[in-house]
């Protein structure tokens, strides 16, 4: 999913005296960021498990521990890509 983080940093606000000011799109970005993060922190490892989670996509069935490591690793990647943005705000704006 490099593609997404690549969307996102590639999308990253600039200042311009017709939009918001550095601190509004700073802080905004830092939420965002720290959102996600806890998202991460809050998915429900414990009970994600084949007796829990019956996954069936179009191949037909998965099992839940492939799926759980697919979600939280674009969680983290989004979670990962809205820090970067963050960090490029506060350096280069």
């Amino acid at each position: 999913m490099k593609a997404l983080n690549k969307q996102i940093v590639e999308s990253k606000p600039v200042v311009n005296l017709n939009g918001d000011s550095k601190g509004t799109l700073v802080n905004e970005w830092d939420e965002f960021a720290a959102a996600l993060v806890h998202a991460v922190e809050k998915f429900p490892y414990a009970s994600f498990h084949g007796r829990n989670q019956h996954v069936k996509g179009e191949d037909g069935h998965r099992s839940s521990q492939e799926v759980k490591n697919e979600l939280l690793n674009l969680l983290s990647q989004a979670a990962d890509a809205a820090t970067e943005v963050h960090i490029l705000l506060e350096i280069n704006s």
